[in-house]
């Protein structure tokens, strides 16, 4: 690529509501959620997932 040339950006479509693709729930994840469910703190200024994610 010559100096006067620029690189064309990447475009990704990112998954919306009516399409799935891309999105992939295993059972760590999955068990996750569990966990933050049944806290009952859905919060990220109370709850304690928000940090061990972070």
């Amino acid at each position: 690529m010559t100096p006067t040339q620029t690189a064309k950006p990447s475009v990704r479509a990112l998954p919306s509501d009516m399409n799935i693709s891309g999105r992939t729930f295993g059972p760590e994840e999955l068990e996750n959620v569990r966990r933050v469910l049944e806290s009952g703190v859905l919060t990220c200024t109370k709850g304690k997932a928000v940090r061990e994610f972070g």
